[in-house]
């Protein structure tokens, strides 16, 4: 993978088609009512996408706290 100030590093990140897509959704953002938001479904590149979720770790029930403080899933 690329270092985040190389050229091809956002096609390695950010899936094809949405930055194909760039303009319209450019428009799309800003016409959105009532505040500028937009969703981008697949938004990042499958194989960028399942590197992360390899180096994620797993979720442990024991090692899990909510927010009140309470261990447990």
């Amino acid at each position: 993978m690329s270092t985040p100030g190389s050229g091809s590093a956002i096609t390695e990140l950010v899936n094809l088609e949405v930055l194909e897509r760039a303009a319209t959704l450019a428009k799309q953002f800003s016409g959105a009512r009532p505040f500028p938001h937009l969703v981008i479904d697949n938004f990042l590149a499958r194989p960028f996408c399942a590197e992360i979720c390899r180096e994620f770790p797993s979720f442990v029930d024991d090692a899990a706290i909510n927010e009140d403080g309470r261990v447990g899933g």
